[in-house]
């Protein structure tokens, strides 16, 4: 039996190899980071339970995309304790226990806390100026300004989106201002939102929920990577994509992806968004992972190819 034992600062020891015992990593927190990083540990062959509060795993996302997640987490080894509160923590000399509400214990080797983040806003730096908070990050306008004329603050002291890709947009909004234009930062619904996860996850405009929320009639298309020849010859099919459509105006409003390369496409499914039934004159080459795309845009229009 061949053995390989891969080694990372700070990362326990893991040894892969039929019959090799996996080391324990425990993950505080079902959300974007802990489940990024619990894949990646089960990747290599850590057995990784996540235990998470609300209900869910990443609950930010709408259910349908939630239990697809959690669904393919259980194939990688991923245990997820959804609904559970973490009470205390024993912390021994090579492990530790993690206790649950209800007398459940969780035993590891590691124990990775990932319960959020929050914006890292300098006080000193804050109050010597004079800036105008909201609540605990600094308060900017459209054009990422603050309450001083020509001071700007763009990334996660705005606790906008806390993602890269969000800051870079308001940095370039900030920038083309200081310099003497006029521009505003577009609506954030408009940025994607993704989760580097196996599967891939990411979303772009309104959610099924968000939608509910603000009593919108809806229709959802729906496009499946089972029905996808690329997929299929991949033997990777576990995936959807969904499109909603507001049906008082006829218009796109969101996309939610689960599944391969979903991070990459969703840059295009933010082209959807809007009225785009022309969506029908536009050929997708074939075969190709983005047909799943088309088919969930065409199905919201009540015209899927394949369904």
């Amino acid at each position: 039996m061949k053995v390989k034992i891969a080694k990372f600062p700070g990362i326990p020891s893991v040894i892969h190899g039929n019959g090799a015992v996996a080391h324990v990593m425990g993950h505080v927190g079902g959300g974007v980071i802990g489940c990024e990083l619990g894949c990646a540990y089960a990747a290599m062959g850590t057995k990784v339970t996540i235990v998470e509060a609300l209900e869910s795993l990443l609950p930010m996302l709408d259910s349908w995309a939630s239990r697809l997640v959690e669904r393919e987490f259980k194939g990688l080894g991923i245990e997820a304790l959804t609904g559970r509160k973490v009470m205390s923590v024993d912390k021994g000399p090579s492990s530790a226990k993690v206790n649950l509400d209800g007398g459940q214990a969780v035993e590891a080797e590691r124990v990775l806390v990932a319960v959020g983040r929050r914006a890292a806003v300098d006080k000193a730096i804050v109050s010597a100026l004079g800036l105008e908070m909201n609540g605990p990050v600094i308060k900017v306008n459209k054009r990422m300004e603050t309450n001083l004329p020509g001071v700007y603050a763009v990334g996660d002291v705005v606790g906008t989106t806390y993602l890269a890709h969000g800051a870079t947009a308001e940095a370039e909004v900030a920038a083309a201002n200081a310099t003497g234009s006029s521009e505003e930062m577009l609506d954030y619904d408009l940025i994607p939102r993704v989760i580097f996860t196996l599967p891939e996850v990411a979303s772009v405009g309104k959610t099924e929920a968000k939608c509910q929320a603000e009593g919108l009639d809806v229709t959802v298309g729906k496009g499946f990577y089972k029905a996808n020849g690329r997929s299929v010859a991949e033997n990777d099919t576990n995936g959807q994509i969904h499109a909603i459509r507001d049906n008082a105006i006829n218009e796109i409003v969101g996309v939610t992806m689960v599944g391969p390369l979903a991070t990459e496409f969703v840059e295009f499914a933010r082209t959807l968004i809007g009225p785009c039934e022309p969506i029908r004159q536009i050929t997708f080459p074939h075969p190709t992972i983005s047909e799943v795309m088309h088919e969930a845009a065409l199905a919201v229009f009540g015209r899927p190819l394949h369904m």
